[in-house]
């Protein structure tokens, strides 16, 4: 089912992403009648063909599946199996995925909510216990949030309500940011999840360097990352802005000129970088000239004024008054 633009006005959320530009339409599976409803804006101007961003990925994949089980004769009943089954279940199917570690940099690289989201999924499928009764959204953000505190960060500084960051009830302070790049960075400063960071400046984990990752919402533009300056040393540094003014572009500027004059501090007596900028030239104001003074008998003072030689005798004869004798 394909919704025409102007009759999705009630749907705001939608509404918003369509016309961002982010995505080319809008997918969301209906349970009540089995069926997808997907939502495009009527002209090129506006996106109009390229992949739909699907709302709700669980029931869209899980109904994906159904379907062609039903379509090979397999018969999916709706009851789920109690922990007393007694025959062995049977693999009808199995997927092993891509590692953890290309998992997370495509996480970070493209910035993919649903890969973030089945990643705190798989956390708590690794850390829940057995027969627990909540999510697996819910088991994996109460891991995540006693992992936060462990790490010293106040509960109060880290609000989740999901993995991927969409929700509009998420909160973190700068400092809680920081805080996990330091534990990531390890004692060395060199953890492999630093090198699965986009990098900025000279080579990654040299003077100079700046390893990041940017993250935006609808007028929320963030930058988190470990920055090295010119004499070597390692800042843990992140930044968010809330309901910004200006345009992203400009607000993009602003973020990297501070990272670019962080990236060139240094210390006394240390050489700046090969291709860090050279130092501006200070400005030399001319001084101003100084008013000459009535010229005296000295032929020291005359040279002052600058009076040519050829007329120091005779400015100098000039400049002195006969003294009256006194009677």
């Amino acid at each position: 089912m394909v919704e025409p633009f102007n009759r999705i006005s009630e749907m705001s959320l939608t509404r918003t992403l369509l016309e961002s530009g982010v995505t080319a339409g809008w997918a969301s599976f209906d349970a009540r009648n089995r069926s997808v409803r997907a939502f495009r804006p009527p002209g090129p101007e506006m996106g109009g063909a390229g992949s739909l961003i699907v709302a709700n990925p669980d029931q869209y994949n899980l109904a994906i599946l159904t379907n062609m089980a039903r379509g090979m004769g397999i018969r999916i009943g709706t009851k789920s199996m109690s922990a007393g089954y007694r025959d062995t279940p049977q693999v009808l199917a199995e997927h092993e995925s891509k590692p953890l570690k290309e998992l997370i940099e495509i996480t970070l690289k493209e910035s993919d909510n649903l890969y973030a989201q089945q990643l705190l999924r798989t956390i708590a499928v690794k850390t829940r216990k057995p027969h627990e009764r909540a999510s697996l959204e819910e088991s994996g953000l109460i891991f995540l949030k006693s992992w936060l505190v462990k790490l010293g960060i106040p509960a109060r500084e880290v609000v989740l309500f999901d993995g991927c960051g969409l929700s509009r009830k998420n909160a973190i302070s700068p400092h809680a940011l920081n805080a996990v790049l330091r534990h990531m960075a390890g004692p060395e400063l060199a953890g492999p999840y630093l090198n699965l960071m986009r990098v900025e400046g000279t080579a990654r984990a040299r003077a100079g360097s700046f390893e990041f990752k940017t993250g935006a919402m609808d007028t929320v533009r963030s930058v988190s990352g470990v920055l090295r300056t010119a004499d070597n040393e390692t800042l843990a540094m992140s930044i968010i802005v809330n309901g910004h003014k200006v345009s992203v572009g400009e607000l993009r500027v602003a973020f990297f000129s501070l990272t670019s004059q962080l990236r060139h501090v240094q210390l006394a007596g240390t050489s700046p970088l090969p291709d860090s900028p050279p130092p501006p030239k200070p400005i030399q104001t001319p001084r101003p000239r100084k008013r000459l003074k009535r010229a005296r008998s000295s032929s020291r003072q005359i040279r002052r004024t600058g009076v040519p030689a050829t007329m120091r005798a005779k400015s100098s004869r000039a400049a002195v008054k006969p003294k009256r004798k006194r009677p």
